[in-house]
């Protein structure tokens, strides 16, 4: 039997399968070709073997237990947490309202006790929104305005932020804002409730239909928050409940 050093010990070569990928010594990897011969893996190659493991057909339940586990998310996953609230409904997630998720394993845990946990990820073919890029975000703040001004909002969307477009004057009375340059400030703040800080402790504009209507009428599937995500369209997105 042939045996070859690799680096964390001898193995029996005619074991090794073809493709197979070790770590010498030196810290870098090695791939097992047809040929017998090693040839070491590319920094290419590692990054696309990464982004392999993370696909969706590659996270099974135990997959996600696993990561659970050792507290890690992979990239481009979120997690969450589905309670049982006396109704069951916990073996998916189709709760009938828009998702929260984070990226950390104590919260879903904490929303899920005596629930289940999930792992969740945009497919590729989602309509998404990432306010963590600034163009976007921007983006999204110019058409929310030009939407409000055109009367194009949902109806109670649209009262809502009318109600909101008020200031006190130095009487300290509240007077409507009818300066542009400022309803334009006072819309930016308020589409920030579209990106909460926290998703953990406020859903912000999630919490109310009517603006979460808003987002779907422009077909937008899934929202990368600055910390967190939440889900609109339970068909766009990929999601693996972890293992008990």
């Amino acid at each position: 039997m042939i045996k070859q050093w690799i680096g964390l010990g001898m193995i029996q070569k005619s074991e090794v399968s073809v493709g197979t990928v070790h770590t010498w010594g030196d810290g870098s990897k090695h791939k097992k070709e047809s040929d017998g011969t090693w040839s070491i893996v590319s920094e290419k190659e590692e990054l696309k073997e990464s982004k392999d493991e993370n696909k969706p057909d590659k996270i099974t339940p135990e997959k996600a237990k696993e990561y659970y586990d050792n507290n890690e998310i992979p990239d481009g996953w979120y997690v969450h947490g589905r309670h049982d609230r006396g109704s069951g409904g916990v073996d998916d997630l189709e709760t009938g309202y828009a998702i929260q998720s984070s990226k950390d394993w104590n919260t879903a845990e904490d929303y899920g006790r005596g629930g289940s946990m999930w792992m969740i990820k945009p497919k590729d073919t989602a309509n998404v929104i990432d306010f963590n890029n600034p163009i976007q975000k921007k983006k999204f703040k110019n058409e929310f305005y030009d939407d409000y001004m055109n009367n194009n909002l949902p109806d109670v969307l649209q009262s809502d932020i009318k109600d909101q477009l008020i200031e006190i004057d130095d009487d300290g009375d509240e007077v409507k804002i009818t300066d542009s340059d400022k309803i334009k400030e006072k819309l930016n703040d308020i589409a920030e409730e579209f990106d909460p800080l926290n998703i953990r402790t406020s859903a912000g504009a999630y919490d109310n239909s009517e603006w979460v209507n808003y987002l779907l009428d422009k077909k937008i599937d899934f929202v990368h928050t600055s910390d967190g995500s939440i889900t609109l369209n339970n068909d766009a997105v990929d999601k693996v409940r972890v293992k008990e």
